[in-house]
């Protein structure tokens, strides 16, 4: 069913001015899809798209005198331009042999139909069910196993729509999303991955990522595993996966935290050990997780600054935290190896903050437990921090000895980059002074362990 209605819905003065030109030539131009819905929805909008009449050598030759990017959109009948600093997209109607088709025919083949909305400055378009589902909260594709099909990575979409709106899916379409998950091994990982990230940091992703776990299998198998597996462990109440996405629930909205939570035990299932007493234990899992975890993010292309701080969060999960100030310090020698001093505070927050929400989901109900307070560990963290950045002694560029010292002490190739992280770290747990006279005489009396 076709409607309009003359509405007036608030988008930028700049999308009214192109949508103007295209008038003024007596062209079709629509603003669509979710930019309109959340204009509706009285949210703030970042992404632009338009959809016209115009052929894209059309597009092209009206726009000429602006930036005109992403070439490889034109195969798929989409002019990227920079608008007055603005990145916008402007489509062509979709076409069938030569009938072009009107801006019907397009909404219809938009992924949800709480999408197939378009604006022409006076007008609100839209058909089927677009208004009735965007004021339920329905989330249904028109025709979802041809619609899926078109672009399969609308599975994950609708799963991302419902981790932000929580939105339900229809009967008709989540069964649609399970038949055709396997889809989903067709499409570019580089959008897999934005999907997924948008997934994670939705208002309601736990929501999402526990009722659709065999789609998220899909794009990452290592988790499977996971599900309904036992534990085995007085501490460990629930089945792996529901540990794992407890955990997410308990932490920030930070990328690069969400994704250490979700794979901090990855590793579980391959470090597996039974005692006597049929407990099962994990030693070294945060290692084999930090192995497992890798594949998966750079398979993911993520950037290396992503890999690394998710990585160093799952390696240092299981970190051994206690209230002296010996512990800390070891924890923020290992943080300086790897990263710039300005990062430090974050990195160390990241962990406790993941340490905190592991935590929320174990039982110490059975056991005589006294747990480390990390409000203090947090409080003495951050005071060691500003001594860092007040030059103490946490990484070799503030160690008063130097390579050219241990030469001149008859160290030579390796040994010296060994010798001097010996020494550094001795200096971070108060075993010796930062003076050159102290450091030579600490290694003189224990070389056997330098």
């Amino acid at each position: 069913m076709n409607n309009r209605i003359k509405r007036n819905i608030t988008i930028p003065d700049y999308i009214l001015e192109i949508i103007k030109l295209f008038k003024d030539k007596n062209q079709e131009i629509y603003l669509v899809g979710g930019s309109v819905r959340d204009s509706i929805l009285g949210i703030e909008s970042s992404d632009y798209d338009l959809c016209t009449s115009m052929s894209t050598n059309e597009i092209k030759s009206l726009f000429n005198e602006y930036n005109i990017i992403n070439e490889n959109g034109l195969k798929h009948g989409t002019v990227s331009i920079i608008y007055k600093g603005n990145k916008i997209e402007i489509t062509e109607f979709r076409s069938l042999s030569d009938e072009k088709y009107d801006i019907y025919h397009d909404l219809y083949h938009r992924d949800f139909t709480i999408n197939s909305l378009a604006y022409d400055g006076e007008y609100l378009y839209f058909n089927d069910t677009a208004l009735f589902d965007l004021e339920n909260k329905i989330i249904r594709s028109a025709n979802p196993l041809v619609n899926l099909k078109e672009d399969p990575l609308r599975i994950l979409r609708a799963i991302r729509f419902y981790s932000k709106y929580g939105y339900i899916i229809d009967i008709k379409t989540k069964e649609a999303l399970f038949e055709l998950k396997g889809l989903l091994l067709k499409v570019s990982i580089e959008r897999i991955r934005e999907e997924f990230n948008k997934i994670l940091l939705g208002k309601y992703f736990y929501e999402a990522i526990d009722e659709y776990r065999e789609i998220l299998a899909v794009i990452i198998p290592e988790i499977e595993i996971m599900f309904n597996y036992n534990q085995n462990n007085i501490f460990h109440p629930n089945d792996l996966y529901q540990h794992t996405i407890n955990v997410v629930k308990n932490t920030t909205n930070i990328l690069e935290v969400r994704l250490a939570a979700f794979l901090h035990d990855i590793g579980k299932p391959n470090s597996r050990v039974v005692d006597e007493n049929n407990q099962a234990h994990y030693y070294l899992h945060a290692y084999e997780g930090e192995k497992i975890s890798k594949d998966i993010l750079e398979r993911f292309k993520y950037s290396k600054k992503t890999i690394k701080i998710v990585l160093f969060l799952i390696k240092y999960h299981d970190y051994n935290f206690s209230e002296k100030k010996r512990n800390i310090k070891k924890l923020l020698f290992n943080i300086a190896k790897e990263f710039d001093s300005e990062e430090y505070k974050d990195i160390f927050d990241y962990l406790l903050n993941l340490k905190e929400a592991d935590r929320l989901d174990h039982n110490y109900s059975n056991k005589d437990i006294k747990l480390i307070d990390l409000t203090i560990v947090r409080k003495m963290g951050y005071e060691l921090i500003n001594d860092i950045k007040d030059n103490s002694c946490f990484n070799l560029k503030n160690l008063n000895i130097n390579g050219y010292d241990l030469i001149n002490l008859g160290y030579n190739g390796k040994e010296i980059g060994n010798t001097l992280n010996y020494l550094l770290e001795a200096v971070i747990n108060d075993k010796v002074a930062n003076e050159k006279d102290s450091l030579i005489k600490y290694l003189n009396k224990n070389k056997a362990n330098s």
